[in-house]
């Protein structure tokens, strides 16, 4: 396991904030799943817009967890430390806060307010939607250079990829698990002992996806927990106020690297989703996602059925909605998804064939905003992308096919 420096220049600060009850926010926001999936069959035979319950936001004690964050920054303001480092602490107190309000907005149904507070956390940008509509006809029209892929790797196949490429990066402190959930997703938790990669059980993709997936998941967010790790400062761990937007945004632009069709970028369905969200309601929205998903399947020739893709785009639905009780009217979604392609835009205004600039970014989980604060950092330790993922892959395809004859 690696080993964090003990002392680091921010050691009191976050003890100090480790001391704060547990706040899982996207828990918090997730409707409950059962009743999801009753909305869910309900919504298949009559088409009426669903109604989201969320018992883990009612159940969470927003007022106390706010009253502690208080304490919390007033105990950190007395501490000695240099005022850039915290100036962090303080900002991330505040995301958290608006975090917390939103919750508190969730628990009570209050939509107009938690879409208020979404965009403050999420929203740093506008979509256009007429621009994402002109995309979706080119990718209909253009449907030479998108073709529906075979599915060869497997959740065996994918878990050898992800060792070698960590063992690449010497990240001997990450296990490999698998989950029932339905993507590759990381711990990254405050007080975690050990980092995991989790892989669904019944993980399917093409050779080209899962470059994509070991390049945006390992390369880029892993990597950067683990500088965050062997870095001078904690809160590099935990992520900085507002990050998610960069690390998204980077996420995209390294899987973008090695996509043989540069063509479209990716998150196009979630950004969609976000946008027809402003526009129309949750049942306007699902039938022009279905409708347009039913025309480029049609014309990429992904043989799938009229279930399967309705229940991806409910999927991709709720998501869009994720926080919000009766998405009845226009302009109710909460739009996370939409840092994906704000990020990435961003990401493109940096120049990261500078070495230095791309060391900065990577130096932990920050955002483009907090770059000239980490120039206080000797940033020795940071490890940059190699894009390794495209050669590790073909090595453990071919020799898992090798030993199958």
């Amino acid at each position: 396991m690696v080993e964090q420096l003990q002392n680091k220049l921010d050691q009191k600060l976050f003890e100090r904030f480790c001391a704060l009850p547990l706040f899982e926010f996207y828990k918090l926001i997730k409707p409950s799943l059962e009743y999801q999936e009753k909305q869910r069959l309900q919504f298949f035979k009559t088409l009426e817009s669903p109604v989201f319950v969320y018992p883990l936001a009612k159940a969470f004690d927003t007022k106390s967890y706010i009253s502690k964050l208080e304490e919390c920054k007033k105990d950190i303001t007395l501490m000695k430390t240099e005022p850039w480092i915290l100036t962090l602490y303080l900002a991330k107190l505040d995301e958290l806060k608006k975090r917390a309000l939103m919750v508190e907005a969730v628990s009570v149904g209050n939509d107009d307010r938690v879409c208020e507070i979404a965009k403050e956390l999420f929203c740093s940008s506008q979509l256009d939607i007429d621009l994402l509509e002109q995309e979706l006809e080119n990718m209909i029209s253009d449907n030479t250079t998108l073709h529906a892929h075979v599915r060869r790797v497997d959740a065996k196949m994918f878990e050898q990829m992800v060792r070698e490429v960590l063992d690449h990066y010497q990240m001997n402190d990450w296990k490999i698990k698998f989950h029932s959930g339905s993507s590759v997703k990381l711990t990254r938790a405050r007080k975690a002992k050990y980092l995991v990669v989790y892989i669904p059980k019944k993980f399917k993709a093409s050779r080209a996806r899962a470059r994509r997936i070991l390049v945006h998941e390992i390369e880029v967010h892993a990597l950067r927990t683990q500088n965050a790790r062997l870095s001078p400062l904690h809160i590099l761990s935990i992520g900085l106020d507002n990050y998610l937007e960069t690390e998204e945004g980077l996420a995209l632009f390294y899987q973008q690297k090695i996509k043989e069709n540069k063509k479209f970028d990716p998150a196009f369905w979630e950004s969609y989703a976000c946008a027809l969200s402003k526009e129309l309601p949750f049942v306007n929205v699902f039938k022009t996602l279905l409708s347009a998903r039913t025309k480029l399947d049609q014309a990429v020739g992904h043989n799938k059925t009229d279930l399967e893709r309705k229940e991806k785009i409910w999927n991709l639905c709720v998501r869009t909605y994720k926080g919000i009780t009766k998405p009845n009217k226009s302009g109710l979604g909460t739009c996370k998804d939409s840092i994906y392609r704000s990020g990435l835009e961003k990401i493109r205004q940096l120049s990261l064939d500078d070495k230095e600039i791309e060391k900065q970014i990577f130096a932990g989980n920050i955002g483009i905003q907090h770059m000239d604060l980490i120039k206080h950092l000797d940033l020795s330790y940071v490890v940059t992308p190699k894009l390794v993922s495209t050669e590790i892959s073909k090595k453990v395809y071919q020799e898992t096919k090798n030993l199958a004859r």
